[in-house]
C-alpha cells in the first residue's frame, strides 16, 4: 500500500522545463497546479483504498522557473502593500517551482503561542512571530513547550530560562552545568514536563541531559554505551560494567541502575577525562513524559536502541530499553497520557514507528516483553505530533508522522493512516495546539506551515491522502529580503 508512494518518491526525477504559460498568465498557476494535485490525491486513494499501482508521478510540477518567479514577485508585493490574504486567495502555494529561492536556510523547531503567533527556530536563532511580526527572542536558540501548554523553556546562551507562557520578563535562568563547555547553538531536542519541572535537551557536542529543579544530570554519553568497536560488547556488557562501576567509584561516577541496564551518574569533566575525544554520539535525541516521570533518549548508531528511565524523586532508574526496528534509533516522542512511547528508527530515508507501552518494557529480558505496535514502517520521522483520535471517529490517538517531503497520521496502533500529507521537504518539528485547534510544521526548506487538522483541504488545494486544510504559511527564503506570508 503505503509502500508503492515510497518508492515513487524515492524513484523521483526533476521535471523538465514546461514550454506551457508564459510567465504573466497568472490565471493558469491555479489551474495547472490544482490539475496535477487532484491527480495525485485520486492516484493516492487508488494506492491506499485500492491497493492498486496507478502511473502517476507524486511530485512533479508542470509550473517552470520563469512562471514561479513572476507568481512570487506578485506575492512579496501583495505582503508590502500589507494584503498577504489576497495573495493567498489569487496563487495557491508551491513547492518543485521554488527550490531555486530557498537557498541553505532551515527551520528546526515550533512553539505555537496562539492562532498567528509561533516561536520558531530559524537556524540558530529564535524568532517570536505574533500576526504580521517577527523579532528575534535575544539570545535565545531552542524553545518548547509542555504539552499542557503552560511552560515555555528556551536554550540560551546563559542556561535555560523557564517561565509560565512566553513572558521574558517572569524567566528564570537556570546556568549549564559547571566543568563543561556549552555552545547553546548545538542544542538540537528541547522538552519540558507539565509541571515546569523537569527538562531534557540533547546536544552532540555536549550530551543529552535532565535538569530538575536545579540539578543536572547527565543521561549520555555514558560507558558502554557509545563505544561500538566491538562486537561482542553487548554479551560482555554486564561484566565490563560491574567492572566498570568499582573503577570509577574513585572517580566519582557512580552506577545508580543495575547490571542489565546500567545508569552512570558523574560530571561531564570526570566522564569526558575518562574516555577522551568527541562525544560519539550523532542524532542524539531525547524526550520526558509530560508527568515528567520517564526520560527516553538515544543517537543514531546506539547499539542498545532507545533508552527508558523512570525518574524519582532522588534517582533515574533504568526502566527499560526499545530495540531499534530498523537500523539506528532516530526520534521520540511520548504519548500524552504518559503511558506509551512512539520510537522511531530509521533506514536510509525510510523508517519505522513503534509504540511501545511503558508498562510492558520489564528491562532486557526480551522473553517477558510483549511485541510492540506499528504505528507506521515508512517514514525516517524528523518529527512528531499527537492528535486527537475521537474527531477522526477513532477510540485512540493518532500520531502524525513528518518525514523527508511528505507526511502520515496513523493511529497508534498502526493501519490504514487517517490522512497523508505532501510538504515539499523534511518536515524538522511539530506542534499541535489544541486552543487553537492547529498544527505547525517547520520544515527544511525553510516554511513554518500553519495547517487545521480536522479540515480536509478543498480538492486540488493539497496533494496527499485526505490531505488537512493550510491555513497560512511563513517563508523564510534566502532570495527574499523579508520573510512573507502566503
Amino acid at each position: 500500500m503505503l509502500r508503492n508512494i515510497f518508492s515513487r518518491l524515492l524513484n523521483k526525477t526533476e521535471p523538465e522545463a514546461s514550454e506551457g504559460p508564459s510567465a504573466h498568465d497568472f490565471d493558469s498557476w491555479n489551474r495547472i497546479g490544482r490539475a496535477k494535485a487532484l491527480n495525485v490525491c485520486a492516484a493516492l486513494e487508488a494506492i491506499i483504498d485500492l491497493d492498486e499501482s496507478p502511473d502517476e508521478d507524486l511530485v512533479e510540477d508542470e509550473r517552470d522557473e520563469e512562471f514561479a518567479d513572476a507568481v512570487l514577485d506578485e506575492v512579496v508585493a501583495l505582503n508590502a502593500a500589507g494584503h498577504w490574504q489576497r495573495a493567498r486567495e489569487r496563487f495557491d502555494p508551491a513547492h518543485t517551482p521554488f527550490t531555486s529561492h530557498m537557498g541553505d536556510v532551515g527551520l528546526h523547531a515550533v512553539v505555537i503561542l496562539g492562532p498567528d503567533a509561533f516561536l520558531v527556530r530559524l537556524d540558530d536563532q529564535v524568532l517570536h512571530i505574533d500576526g504580521g511580526e517577527i523579532t528575534e527572542v535575544d539570545g535565545a536558540t531552542m524553545a518548547a513547550i509542555s504539552r499542557n501548554r503552560r511552560w515555555i523553556v528556551l536554550a540560551t546562551g546563559q542556561g535555560l530560562a523557564i517561565s509560565e507562557g512566553f513572558d521574558p520578563a517572569t524567566q528564570e535562568i537556570t546556568p549549564w552545568p559547571e566543568d563543561i563547555e556549552v555552545d547553546a547553538t548545538t542544542v538540537r531536542c528541547l522538552e519540558i514536563s507539565d509541571d515546569g519541572k523537569s527538562v531534557v535537551l540533547a546536544s552532540d557536542e555536549f550530551g543529552i541531559w535532565l535538569l530538575r529543579g536545579s540539578d543536572w544530570t547527565l543521561l549520555a554519553p555514558r560507558p558502554g554505551h557509545v563505544d561500538e568497536d566491538d562486537e561482542d560488547e553487548d554479551d560482555d556488557a554486564g561484566a565490563d560494567d560491574a567492572e566498570a562501576t568499582a573503577d570509577e567509584a574513585e572517580d566519582g561516577v557512580r552506577n545508580v541502575g543495575s547490571d542489565d541496564c546500567p545508569v552512570y551518574i558523574g560530571s561531564y569533566k570526570d566522564i569526558k577525562a575518562k574516555f577522551g575525544g568527541p562525544l560519539g554520539i550523532d542524532v542524539s535525541h531525547v524526550a520526558i513524559s509530560p508527568d515528567g516521570h520517564y526520560v527516553a533518549y538515544g543517537w543514531q548508531d546506539a547499539y542498545g536502541g532507545h533508552y527508558v528511565e523512570r525518574i524519582t524523586e532522588t534517582t533515574i532508574e533504568p526502566h527499560g530499553r526499545i530495540e531499534a526496528e530498523s537500523d539506528y534509533p532516530y526520534n521520540l516522542r511520548f504519548t500524552d497520557d504518559s503511558k506509551s512511547l512512539l520510537s522511531n528508527s530509521r533506514y536510509g530515508s525510510s523508517g519505522v514507528t513503534v509504540c511501545r507501552d511503558l508498562a510492558s518494557l520489564k528491562g532486557d529480558n526480551d522473553e517477558e516483553e510483549d511485541e510492540p505496535q506499528t504505528t507506521d514502517d515508512y517514514l525516517r520521522a524528523y518529527g512528531m505530533t499527537q492528535l486527537p483520535g475521537e474527531v477522526y471517529g477513532l477510540g485512540e490517538p493518532v500520531a502524525w508522522i513528518g518525514g523527508a517531503g511528505w507526511s502520515h497520521a496513523a493511529p497508534l496502533s498502526g493501519g490504514k493512516p487517517v490522512f497523508t500529507q505532501f510538504l515539499g521537504s523534511a518536515l524538522r518539528g511539530f506542534d499541535f495546539d489544541p486552543v487553537s485547534g492547529r498544527v505547525a510544521v517547520a520544515s527544511a526548506s525553510g516554511v513554518l506551515h500553519v495547517l487545521d487538522p480536522f479540515s480536509e483541504a478543498q480538492p486540488g488545494r493539497e496533494r496527499g491522502y485526505h490531505p488537512r486544510r493550510e491555513v497560512f504559511r511563513w517563508i523564510f527564503w534566502e532570495t527574499l529580503e523579508t520573510p512573507i506570508r502566503w
